[in-house]
């Protein structure tokens, strides 16, 4: 019988990698991919100490984890001619799970997939069975460690794309004044998202002196250090048109959005918070504010979030791969993650190979 390795929440805190007795083909429409590897994300860190969450997604099986997938195609199933065994892919992961015809998914939107299905695992494991639509075709020339950056990169992407502010410009952000809050992963690559996106006016405001070196590097034209005693007053004497929030958490940086943003300006928020946000809508109130809570990915004005980041991670001349500061092969998905929640010790992404030579790149 086959079978794969995989890793699972067993309990909060706890993540092991079990095998499977379960390596099946794909289907009518499906391909076979065999992962390379598939970067921790700070919900994943989230979905650890609160495993409740994992499975709560229809799209998900109990503890399984894993979203920044890259791969190639092993097999191809009945009727798909858009793959060949051998073609490197990053993961959609809506699409690969999605249904593929209700209305969610045939406006370009598979996170509003009605009849998702679940599949039994995710990035942290040896192989997965997907729709073929949801295997996006990969460069070659990308390296398959960086490409692991496409689904964050597309996510920073949308949060940007989303909001009225780019809509009404045609994703041409040329002249908007762009705050963003935290230089994490998320934080340092919507910087490199709105540079790519034509602004220039980006300030980010980093609490690490290593995130704010790589914010200055991947695009940001101004670094503020979080916890200046002026930085409130510093960031609203600049009157952001745009302020992206890259936080979430336990951190105040909701409340320090709605105090900085311009008159008339914008708040698009990706981080996810542990607890309601309040909101005083009597500061607020005559400045006219929007807020956005962006979710993921999908396609917009005729371009799907994924072509724009795969295009920003292949064209723009960028330290992408500093990014990705420590490497773990899958049997060591417990150091992984252990690692991957120290952020002060100069970790940014950590990145989990199916196997060690996975992790050599190119």
């Amino acid at each position: 019988m086959n079978t794969r390795r995989a890793a699972r929440v067993k309990a909060p805190g706890v993540i092991t990698l079990e095998t499977i007795d379960d390596a099946p083909p794909p289907g009518p429409g499906e391909v076979a991919v065999e992962l390379v590897a598939c970067g921790i994300c700070g919900s994943n860190l989230h979905h650890l100490n609160r495993p409740e969450l994992v499975g709560a997604d229809r799209r998900d099986s109990p503890g399984a984890m894993g979203h920044e997938m890259v791969g190639r195609v092993v097999a191809v199933g009945p009727d798909v001619s858009t793959h060949e065994v051998g073609d490197p892919v990053v993961l959609e992961p809506q699409l690969a799970a999605s249904c593929g015809t209700c209305d969610g998914c045939a406006t370009g939107q598979a996170w509003f997939c009605t009849e998702p299905r679940p599949l039994p695992v995710w990035g942290f494991a040896d192989r997965m069975v997907v729709r073929a639509p949801g295997a996006w075709p990969l460069p070659r020339d990308l390296d398959p460690l960086v490409a692991t950056l496409v689904e964050p990169v597309a996510v920073s992407v949308h949060a940007l794309r989303i909001t009225a502010t780019a809509m009404s410009r045609n994703d041409d952000l040329t002249g908007v004044k762009v705050v963003v809050l935290g230089a994490g992963a998320m934080g340092l690559l919507t910087v490199a998202a709105a540079r790519h996106l034509g602004c220039d006016d980006v300030v980010n405001v980093a609490r690490h002196e290593h995130q704010a070196r790589l914010a200055a590097r991947l695009g940001a034209h101004r670094v503020l250090r979080d916890g200046a005693p002026d930085l409130d007053s510093t960031l609203a004497e600049l009157a952001p048109d745009l302020v992206v929030e890259c936080v979430g958490g336990s951190a105040d940086t909701f409340e320090r959005a709605l105090r900085i943003t311009g008159p008339g300006g914008e708040i698009s928020v990706m981080g996810l918070f542990d607890e309601p946000q309040p909101v005083h809508s009597r500061a607020v109130f005559k400045r006219q504010l929007r807020v956005v809570f962006p979710v993921v990915y999908g396609t917009m004005r005729g371009r799907h979030d994924f072509d724009i980041a795969i295009e920003l991670l292949r064209e723009a001349e960028l330290p992408f791969g500093e990014l990705l500061t420590d490497r773990f092969a899958l049997e060591d998905i417990e150091a992984a993650f252990s690692t991957a929640g120290s952020k002060s010790g100069g970790v940014i992404r950590v990145v989990v190979g199916r196997t060690e030579q996975d992790l050599l790149g190119r």
